[in-house]
């Protein structure tokens, strides 16, 4: 049993979530754990959106990992977190997500984006964030 720190990544990407524990002093991967995501939705053209409970795959698939480290879950010393840029999820104050998720390929902000682009001068790209940002619905008051 090695006795090198053990560090951890989980990769929320479009497809799937992956998992990956790796002895840090070798480079010897531990344990992988794969969970596919259903497909991203388009309701609309130029909207492309998943739901934001599809993230729980990163527990589950997290949990998985370290179950399978057994007692050299101990040793995890670091985490790293990656996830599709871009994406946008609104939130409600408790931390729960209040719509969909809108992935970095949606587009339903472009005018609004422009609009601002063109007030304010910024050079800002159709594709980016600002966009998705801009386009969630504010609350009232």
């Amino acid at each position: 049993m090695g006795t090198d720190p053990v560090v951890l990544g989980i990769d929320l990407a479009t497809a799937a979530v992956r998992v990956v524990a790796v002895d840090a002093g070798t480079g010897h991967v531990l344990a992988t754990a794969d969970t596919a995501l259903p497909a991203p939705v388009t309701p609309r053209p130029g909207w492309v959106e998943q739901r934001p409970e599809h993230a729980a795959a990163a527990l589950r698939s997290t949990a998985d990992v370290v179950s399978a480290l057994g007692r050299r879950a101990a040793a995890v010393c670091a985490l790293s977190v990656t996830g599709t840029s871009g994406t946008v999820v609104a939130a409600d104050a408790a931390g729960r997500p209040v719509g969909p998720a809108l992935l970095y390929s949606d587009d339903r902000g472009r005018a609004l984006t422009a609009a601002l682009a063109e007030r304010t001068g910024a050079g800002l790209g159709s594709a980016g964030t600002v966009g998705r940002l801009l386009w969630l619905p504010r609350p009232p008051g």
